[in-house]
């Protein structure tokens, strides 16, 4: 899953775009390249983490990620 790109569903960060840093068993780590960094990354339970497909929608989203 490493890599795969996330959505947040709610909260302030509401419809922002992640991309899955790091994962154990129970957490994926989500960084978004802005506030969210490699240096401290989102930790969320892997069961409510809603994984997103790459869309050409998303490339764009994430285009200052490349």
């Amino acid at each position: 899953m490493v890599g795969m790109l996330a959505k947040s569903k709610a909260g302030h960060d509401k419809d922002n775009i992640y991309v899955i840093f790091q994962e154990d068993d129970a957490y994926v780590y989500l960084v978004d390249g802005k506030s969210r960094t490699t240096d401290k990354p989102k930790k969320k339970n892997r069961g409510i983490s809603r994984l997103s497909r790459t869309s050409e929608q998303n490339r764009e989203k994430c285009s200052w990620m490349i």
